[in-house]
């Protein structure tokens, strides 16, 4: 089954290994032996060398969008937006993730979206499309968008809403999350590894 899911992800029928698991009714915690294959598949089909490198992509686009929301922040500071920085949350945070997964951020925030959003596309991004999530803190707001081929999706996180916190916004577990000097230092240690070997 978990061969199956990653398979599934590999010829692009489904986003991610959890989609796909969800499509072919397996359990959740097959998740990382189904990532596992996914790895090896992408290593035998395209080498370790370009999953590396399509995964060091993605965590520089990531970068790019942060330090973009993180400068509108800085440029238009007043009295009337609280911003408590920006984050990137899941295993993307962690250096190893599938490079086609969505990469999930937290504005915490409470600038409006349609501001952030019109700096996103001037930076690139496209296809922005505004949502609402039922968390466990309530509802909030998100901005999906596509940039540099990549599909992101940053939750506004509220400061009185949301509390700053490494755990799911939605089912209360831990979880990875790293703020833009974590990141910064993740690519940088990514770097240092794989020309040490």
């Amino acid at each position: 089954m978990a061969a199956r899911a990653a398979r599934l992800v590999l010829d692009g029928d489904v986003t991610d290994v959890g989609a796909a698991l969800r499509r072919l009714g397996a359990p959740d915690r097959l998740s990382g032996t189904a990532r596992r294959h996914l790895d090896g598949l992408r290593a035998s089909m395209l080498g370790g060398e370009a999953v590396l490198e399509a995964r060091m992509a993605r965590l520089e686009d990531t970068l790019a969008v942060m330090e973009t929301i993180d400068d509108l922040e800085d440029r238009l500071a007043d009295d009337r937006w609280i911003h408590r920085g920006i984050r990137v949350a899941g295993r993307i945070a962690t250096g190893r993730f599938d490079p086609e997964a969505p990469v999930h951020l937290r504005q915490h925030g409470d600038r409006p979206l349609d501001q952030l959003e019109a700096e996103l596309e001037q930076m690139g991004a496209v296809e922005p499309v505004r949502r609402s999530d039922r968390t466990r803190f309530g509802v909030i707001s998100s901005l999906e968008f596509l940039f540099e081929g990549g599909r992101f999706r940053c939750r506004r996180c509220p400061p009185d809403q949301v509390p700053l916190e490494p755990r799911d916004l939605f089912h209360d577990r831990p979880l990875t999350v790293l703020d833009l000097d974590g990141l910064r230092r993740l690519i940088t240690s990514l770097r240092t590894d794989t020309r040490g070997d």
